[in-house]
């Protein structure tokens, strides 16, 4: 009796290939099959199967798969999401992905799962190989261990802040900054693990001068969701690798932690408190530190009040110890300025608009090549200006550069999910594929599109 893989475990396979080379591994463990699984039954990814060529009965297949697979998990698409972004964090920790992607071999491992679920599905007669059948052999292997996963400790944000580290009762006291903050963008950088950053090369100078200050060594960064603030920050780690720099500046790290990593799971305004001063502390004592915190809004929880950590904060920041640089949404921080004024005029402020027509374009080239790389494909030239195009024609919930990226990315997931049913195999994204994404995510056709609109000023 013959036996086939259906369509459900190719696009796991190819997926698992994927995560294997971004985890800098050299062959496609078990972990790298599950993490395709989950991503498989993601309603999201599910959405972007619907503009795929794909076999009517190979699509029936993976939908019903998908369903069936949330059911035996039972977890919802959330935590789905939230466990398939811890293993992944927890693979690709201190690993450097690979920059073009190439096809992997089977761990040995992962062949006795494949055995074990093909020795299944002839047992019940059976002639096709899915996920679902590949999935139950990752548990009952014991190669995945479900329970184990969904009691791994997720933060609420991605970042990766352990904070055992820190508080009273835990900390041996004499941690590195590597040991415990969430990530250390100048390592990232030196490593050239950064994201592309294009321009902005004004508000870098601004909060390089900033730093370099003897008082009121404080930056906020301001503006709408997708305007590239975060980007800034990690911009300014990069200007600081193999650049001259002021003294002040020398041998400095940028130390990244999320506002909710430090504030959510505290119960009181007094633990609250005490990690901030033993956060500082820290800092203060080690002296070539720049705390980043990311969303300065979430450092204050609805469950707590405010106005002891304004007060503390305030303080703090008057000592002229660690600089501090934060980025806040626009109404977040106008909020900030009206409830803690004294704590506001620490900062010095930048807010960011929609960058230039000429940086869009290098954020859209450069993210281009990093995300074709990724995926073992490339984009016409003709692709990113249909790009550039396009980032006007979709919705305005989020700013210009979020748009660019994003049409980048559908785009670039789109053509490689198409290669697999194509008899091609086209690795290239062109023009028609952009105008697939805007079809397929934004309700928009190609005759509804404003391809010579004028880019929109804010």
């Amino acid at each position: 009796m013959s036996l086939h893989v259906d369509t459900s475990v190719q696009i796991v396979w190819a997926l698992a290939n994927t995560e294997a080379n971004l985890a800098g591994d050299d062959r496609i463990r078990p972990v790298h099959f599950f993490l395709g699984v989950l991503k498989l039954i993601d309603p999201q990814f599910q959405r972007q199967l619907e503009g795929v060529e794909l076999p009517e009965e190979g699509r029936q297949q993976v939908a019903q798969h998908s369903r069936g697979l949330r059911q035996y998990l039972e977890m919802t698409c959330e935590e789905v999401t939230r466990l398939r972004r811890s293993v992944r964090r927890q693979l690709r920790e201190g690993k450097s992905a690979r920059k073009d992607i190439r096809m992997l071999h089977r761990s040995d491992d992962s062949r006795d799962v494949f055995q074990a679920a093909a020795a299944k599905v002839v047992g019940a007669g059976g002639t096709a190989l899915s996920v679902a059948h590949l999935a139950e052999a990752l548990f009952e292997t014991g190669s995945v261990s479900l329970d184990k996963l969904k009691n791994l400790k997720c933060r609420p944000s991605s970042k990766g802040a352990r904070w055992e580290m820190v508080d009273d009762e835990k900390s041996p006291g004499r941690q590195q900054f590597a040991d415990w903050f969430g990530r250390n963008l100048s390592k990232l950088a030196a490593e050239g693990s950064l994201a592309p950053f294009v321009g902005r090369e004004a508000e870098i100078t601004v909060i390089l001068r900033v730093l370099a200050r003897t008082s009121k060594r404080h930056v906020v960064v301001t503006g709408g969701p997708g305007v590239g603030k975060t980007a800034l920050v990690e911009g300014t780690a990069l200007s600081l690798v193999g650049k001259k720099v002021p003294d002040p500046l020398k041998g400095c790290e940028i130390l990244e932690l999320h506002g909710s990593d430090v504030a959510a799971d505290c119960d009181s305004e007094a633990q609250l408190s005490r990690r901030l001063r033993r956060l500082f502390g820290m800092l203060d004592r080690m002296k070539t530190g720049v705390l980043f915190i990311d969303d300065f809004g979430a450092l204050f929880p609805s469950h707590l009040k405010p106005d002891v950590a304004y007060a503390l904060l305030t303080t703090l920041l008057a000592e002229d110890g660690t600089p501090l640089v934060v980025t806040v949404s626009s109404e977040q921080w106008t909020r900030l300025k009206e409830a803690a004024p004294s704590l506001s005029r620490r900062f010095h402020a930048i807010e960011l608009g929609d960058p230039s027509e000429s940086e869009c374009r290098g954020i859209a080239e450069a993210w281009a090549q990093r995300i074709g790389a990724s995926h073992g494909i490339t984009f016409t030239a003709d692709a990113i200006q249909a790009v550039l195009q396009a980032a006007d024609a979709v919705p305005h919930d989020r700013a210009l550069p979020d748009r660019i990226v994003d049409l980048l990315e559908n785009a670039a997931t789109y053509v490689r999910v198409s290669a697999l049913s194509s008899r091609t195999g086209q690795r290239e994204v062109q023009p028609e594929s952009i105008q697939a994404v805007l079809a397929e995510h934004y309700g928009l056709r190609a005759d509804t599109r404003r391809p010579n609109a004028p880019r929109t000023q804010r």
